[in-house]
């Protein structure tokens, strides 16, 4: 049920914002490749941030991103956007790459600082944990 609300927000959010048809862009692997780049490059760039201010090691960076994947790998892959999608070939349209983009960008973003917090809370709890 969630899941369909979820879908249904993003189609309309996506129908509500992209130009015609006839004005979208479409774009091509390289484009899609840098706009992934720029998007890893800009979440690492936030995660980092936040564990410098939680006094967390780059460890701890590398043990979220593994959490935050690992979680990623359990969404179903049916063509949903973001996560179900393959933007190389499902997302040609520059409007559609950039909502999903900006969809798995906050959630990736925002996963990885949640898990930091969660560490640091653990650490100051006396609780053993290793990455």
């Amino acid at each position: 049920m969630m899941r369909t609300h979820i879908r249904l927000m993003l189609a309309a959010t996506a129908l509500c914002f992209a130009p015609a048809v006839s004005d979208a862009q479409e774009v091509s692997r390289a484009d899609v490749g840098r706009a992934i780049i720029a998007m890893n490059k800009r979440i690492r760039t936030a995660v980092g941030a936040q564990a410098k201010r939680l006094e967390l090691g780059t460890e701890w960076v590398e043990y979220c991103a593994l959490e935050t994947a690992r979680k990623l790998a359990s969404h179903p892959k049916d063509g949903s956007v973001p996560f179900g999608s393959d933007p190389f070939t499902a997302l040609n349209m520059k409007p559609l790459l950039d909502e999903a983009l900006d969809q798995k960008e906050v959630y990736l973003r925002q996963d990885q600082i949640l898990c930091l917090s969660s560490v640091r809370r653990t650490l100051e709890g006396g609780n053993s944990v290793q990455p």
